[in-house]
């Protein structure tokens, strides 16, 4: 299995209640958010929101790792995270303003169906039988 670094990046449309993906892991795709940087590019102070949750919907209180967090003018802060986002996940994101941008950094594992693992337990070498294996 391959591990492959991505980075997304949205702006928020300057509506609190309106949530954009900024990450979305896919079916056969299992991730970790390694870090989220929000940055307020605007001569006020502003709030954002950052959920993950297993639809596209609009989040509800359970799904927000930040809710309401003030960002102050021309400021930014960083989540430092490591959260396993399992597949079909996202992270949906907002702000008060458009002028706040969102960045996620990701490593992803890509898995097939197809993949088994077999483990076997034997007291000897040579090739394992059905009763060896767990």
């Amino acid at each position: 299995m391959t591990t492959n670094y991505k980075y997304s990046q949205i702006a928020a449309d300057g509506t609190i209640t309106n949530y954009r993906t900024l990450y979305n892991t896919s079916a056969s795709v299992q991730s970790v958010l390694s870090s989220i940087v929000v940055c307020n590019q605007t001569s006020s102070n502003q709030t954002a929101r950052v959920a993950i949750m297993s639809t596209e919907g609009t989040p509800e209180i359970p799904n927000f790792i930040v809710y309401d967090a003030s960002i102050p003018l021309n400021d930014t802060f960083s989540l430092g995270l490591g959260i396993a986002l399992p597949s079909n996940s996202f992270v949906r994101a907002s702000a008060s303003s458009a002028s706040v941008s969102f960045n996620a950094f990701i490593a992803c594992n890509q898995t097939s169906s197809n993949q088994t693992a077999r483990v076997a337990i034997m007291s000897t070498e040579g090739t394992p039988e059905i009763p060896n294996f767990i």
